[in-house]
């Protein structure tokens, strides 16, 4: 009898957590139901809002478009990318990911750096190759080496950002419109090249649900160098 009765609790023991064990696997599915299920209607209601569809373009096509950006680190990803076509124009808005190895002096980190990018491109438009990004301090530090194109007369602008690129070509197109915007603008980082113009902000994701304003902020700086290109 008391054999008996090790084995009834031994098999008691073992169906509960079998029992368990079925229970978590029952929770764990229903939330990532739950979550795609989440995920798929945000998706519907910033296509809705925003007029984007989810594009079927190859991931190839970014990586030759000549952009720094995009030749940045290892094990690069573009994930989530949608599109926007209007008579003119076409907008990307993507999320890319790469890893950056960085040393230090006690160790290294191989971490990935996430961004939600906004890529502007028009037919009748060509830009000069520049990039742009918040100035550091390291920057300021060597500036004799850092090929920073300063502008005298506007000297908070060129204190914020870090400018690179051909030089008289950049100064021939750059407008005091667009100074005098970027001016008011923090910790962005803009890129073009060709016929293509691209907007972000360094490890910066933005999600669907607040994409609003970004695509604001993006749409204005697109504005105001098609502006410069046609008054040239």
């Amino acid at each position: 009898m008391e054999n008996m009765s090790e084995k009834m609790i031994g098999y008691m023991v073992l169906g509960l957590f079998f029992f368990s064990v079925a229970i978590v696997i029952y929770i764990v599915i229903k939330l990532e139901k739950s979550k795609k299920r989440k995920e798929s209607n945000i998706i519907r209601e910033f296509k809705e809002k925003f007029k984007f569809k989810e594009s079927n373009i190859d991931i190839d096509y970014f990586f030759n478009l000549g952009l720094s950006i995009f030749s940045v680190g290892h094990n690069k990803t573009i994930d989530n990318v949608f599109e926007l076509k209007t008579k003119d124009e076409t907008i990307f808005l993507l999320t890319y990911s790469y890893k950056r190895i960085r040393f230090t002096s006690r160790r290294y980190s191989n971490n990935y750096d996430t961004q939600t990018i906004l890529l502007f491109q028009r037919e009748d438009f060509i830009i000069p190759q520049f990039t742009l990004s918040p100035e550091t301090l390291s920057d300021k530090i060597n500036s004799l080496t850092s090929q920073d194109i300063d502008f005298k007369e506007y000297p908070k602008f060129s204190s914020m950002f870090l400018l690179k690129g051909r030089e008289k070509a950049i100064r021939d197109f750059f407008t005091k419109e667009i100074f005098d915007h970027l001016t008011n603008k923090k910790n962005i980082n803009l890129e073009g090249n060709n016929n293509s113009l691209i907007f972000y902000r360094k490890k910066k994701v933005v999600p669907l649900t607040n994409v609003g304003g970004f695509l604001s902020e993006g749409e204005e700086i697109f504005n105001l160098f098609i502006d410069a290109y046609e008054s040239k």
